[in-house]
């Protein structure tokens, strides 16, 4: 009983703060239709001015089956790119929208879910972040629409394909989540995603991010 009664305080709606965001699906969460689309590769802030320099995730209440995260280095994935594709992607600059990662679940979008996205901020960034350290990562996810002035589908490919080496075999670290876990990383050199999970269950976590020091530029 004691148990039951510690999931119910669980599952009482966290006050929404500027510092801590709820990850759930419950009806009460005003971000839960939003929040489908984490289970697509991204990175944290890419629509915000400057992107967190890191991100904090505490487990609440855990889902029985499935709902690991997992986490690729955008780092690496510079690093295994050839010479000539270094010098090909510095000049590349890649349009980042709300739309575009909504799209990913929502295939066929009511116009008042085309409307609501078309308020939030498109950004553009480079291909190719470097860092104030002189490290270089690559710039992807899901909120990656299109590449600024290359044909829509052929950069469309591009973006696809680099998701893909970057998460290859060999190339993500899974976290698989107990209550009371908290994780943090490298929001400027990783991408994560969490894993499919009953969603009709209770999941829940709570996100922090620490303020970004430097564009992407």
């Amino acid at each position: 009983m004691p148990q039951a009664r510690h999931l119910d305080q669980l599952l009482t709606p966290a006050p929404e703060t500027e510092e801590v965001m709820e990850i759930s699906f419950n009806p009460s969460n005003p971000n839960a239709a939003y929040l489908r689309s984490n289970e697509f590769w991204h990175i944290d802030g890419l629509l915000d001015e400057i992107a967190p320099k890191s991100s904090i995730l505490t487990a609440r209440v855990t889902s029985t089956e499935g709902g690991e995260t997992e986490f690729a280095s955008t780092y690496a994935a510079y690093d295994e790119l050839s010479d000539s594709e270094k010098e090909q992607f510095a000049r590349l600059r890649v349009v980042h929208t709300f739309d575009a990662v909504q799209r990913m679940t929502y295939t066929d979008p009511t116009p008042e879910q085309v409307a609501d996205w078309a308020t939030r901020t498109v950004r553009e960034h480079p291909l190719v972040w470097e860092h104030d350290s002189g490290r270089r990562s690559l710039v992807l996810g899901a909120t990656a629409s299109h590449i600024a002035g290359m044909d829509v589908d052929e950069g469309k490919a591009l973006l696809a394909e680099l998701r893909d080496r970057i998460t290859g075999p060999g190339k993500v670290c899974s976290h698989s989540w107990t209550e009371g876990d908290t994780v943090f990383w490298d929001n400027t050199g990783l991408m994560h995603r969490v894993r499919e999970f009953d969603r009709d269950k209770p999941r829940i976590m709570h996100r922090i991010t620490v303020a970004g020091e430097e564009k992407i530029k």
